[in-house]
Order: C-alpha cells, then sequence, then structure tokens
C-alpha cells in the first residue's frame, strides 16, 4: 500500500496533494474553513472517487453535521446521526471503538438506508498507526480481472448473507436471521456496477457481523474473501492516509471501499465524527 506523504504548497497556492492521477485529493482548507457543497464539489468527488480538506477549524461535531445536509438527509442508525468515533483499548467495546485493524468495507450494507456519502472529521489522531485505508473500487475491479479472471467472474454474481451482533447500532436490522445482499449495485449517478460489501476475512469476534459468500462453504467463503483483501491492499489500488487533526475526508461510499491500521491507545488518542449521506436528487448530477 503507498502512504499519503504531505507535500508543501508552492508559490503560496494551496496544496493539491495526489496519490495516484484520477484516484483522491486532498487540499488545504483555505482560512480553515470547507468549500461551499455544491454540484461542481460534487462532480469533482465522482472523479476523484474521495476528497480530503485539511486544515478544517470546527468548533463541534453538529457544524460537520450541517456541512453533510447540504449535499443531502444525514442518515439516523440508533446513535442518532453523528457517530463518534472514539477508540478504547484493545478488549473495550467492538472494533469500530477499538485500536484494532478494520476490516476493508463499506458503510450502510446492512440497513435499508443506503448512505451514498460518507463524511468524517478528525479531532485528534496517532502519531503511529491507525491510517485510514482508501481503496479505488474501480481500480481494484480492473485489477482483479486483470489477475484473477475466475474471482472476477464469480464476485461479481455473487451474494453475501451477513449477519448483525449489535442491536443498538443499526436500526431496523435483526440480529438473528442472515441478511442476503449482492457484492455489486448500480451507481446512481455513474450508472455503472460498482462493489458493494463489507467482509469480515480478519475473521474479528468483535467487530459487528458476521459475512459469509452464499453457496459456498464457510473454509471456501473465508479462501475467496482474503483473496479479495488482499487484491484490495494492493499499492496500485489503495492507499493509506495519515490522519491530521483538522482533517475532513469525503468519499463516495460505492467509489471507495475503506478499512483502517491498528494503532495504540497509549497516549495516542484517536478521534473522529463520521455522518452518513443520502442523496436527496440521486440523478440530479447525471446529466
Amino acid at each position: 500500500m503507498t502512504t499519503v506523504m504531505d507535500r508543501p504548497p508552492q508559490d503560496g497556492a494551496a496544496a493539491a496533494l495526489t496519490t495516484d492521477p484520477g484516484f483522491g485529493r486532498i487540499r488545504q482548507a483555505p482560512a480553515g474553513r470547507l468549500p461551499a457543497w455544491n454540484d461542481a464539489l460534487h462532480r469533482e468527488l465522482l472523479e476523484h472517487s474521495w476528497l480530503i480538506y485539511r486544515g478544517v477549524e470546527l468548533r463541534n461535531s453538529e457544524e460537520l453535521l450541517n456541512y453533510g445536509s447540504a449535499a443531502g438527509e444525514p442518515l439516523t442508525y440508533a446513535f442518532g446521526q453523528i457517530f463518534e468515533l472514539k477508540a478504547a483499548g484493545t478488549k473495550d467495546g467492538k472494533t469500530q471503538l477499538s485500536d484494532r485493524a478494520m476490516s476493508i468495507h463499506q458503510d450502510s450494507v446492512l440497513p435499508e438506508e443506503f448512505a451514498d456519502l460518507v463524511m468524517m472529521y478528525v479531532w485528534s489522531a496517532p502519531a503511529t498507526g491507525g491510517e485510514s485505508l482508501l481503496c479505488d473500487n474501480r481500480k481494484f475491479l480492473t485489477l482483479l480481472e486483470q489477475r484473477d479472471p475466475e474471482l472476477y467472474a464469480f464476485f461479481i454474481h455473487a451474494r453475501v448473507l451477513y449477519k448483525n451482533h449489535t442491536g443498538n447500532y443499526y436500526a431496523g436490522t435483526d440480529m438473528v436471521d442472515w441478511i442476503n445482499k449482492p457484492t455489486m449495485r448500480k451507481h446512481p449517478l455513474l450508472g455503472t456496477m460498482t462493489p458493494f460489501f463489507a467482509f469480515n476475512p480478519l475473521g474479528d469476534p468483535d467487530c459487528n457481523f458476521t459475512a459469509r459468500f452464499e453457496g459456498l462453504s464457510i473454509e471456501d467463503s473465508d479462501d475467496k474473501m482474503r483473496r479479495l483483501d488482499a487484491l484490495m491492499r494492493s499499492p496500485e489500488v489503495m492507499v493509506q492516509h495519515v490522519l491530521h487533526p483538522g482533517d475532513v475526508i469525503i468519499f463516495d461510499n460505492l467509489l471507495v471501499s475503506h478499512g483502517r491500521n491498528a494503532f495504540n491507545t497509549v497516549g495516542q488518542p484517536r478521534h473522529l465524527s463520521r455522518v452518513q449521506i443520502g442523496l436527496r436528487e440521486p440523478l440530479a448530477l447525471a446529466s
């Protein structure tokens, strides 16, 4: 995987850090403020999959929620519309609130409401470890077809069985029955089929869910998930983003899969606020 490195702006211009042409943009927020959300900004997000604004000064999490509300409708979960990702110790709480590594996944796979956009604000970040993993799903599909055509043919037609383990997280999902979902979903703006999944190849017993491919044994399912996970971590399709306090990370939930590296919470607090946004008019930008 490639680590996103800081580069100083040249000639006083705002930094535009590029991990790979067409995948991701990092910019310095002018005067500590986010740019107004509009169609042009959304088109840029569709082109590059994720945008990061550095040096944003927010007073509270509600300001992130208000910004997201300009892009669409904030989704409401059992915990509300803002998820405070405050990492505790290794054995404290579920994976999201621990210092353990988090599997590559996309948000809102289990609930019925779909998050088109994900926005996160970094209040504090560890000096080492805890990097956000960002995978370009479009590049991943191309790489998968090139390197493992048989696995590609399986994946694009497969379905995944999920079982929710957290009753106070996904409102309206059953903790007993398996939820059956396809691995691909049509992008509402681009019209193309993109991956849509949340695997647990790390076998983390404290993960919010269990996932396995429909029609396969547990062993065969785990083998395919591990092979897919390994490809998604290839340097051609994934970056590790080193978090900085004041970063705002915005990504298209169908174009980007994400995860997290493990870190040590001792003396290294990691606190992110996250909101998920559903588009009010998902075809408005298609023209």
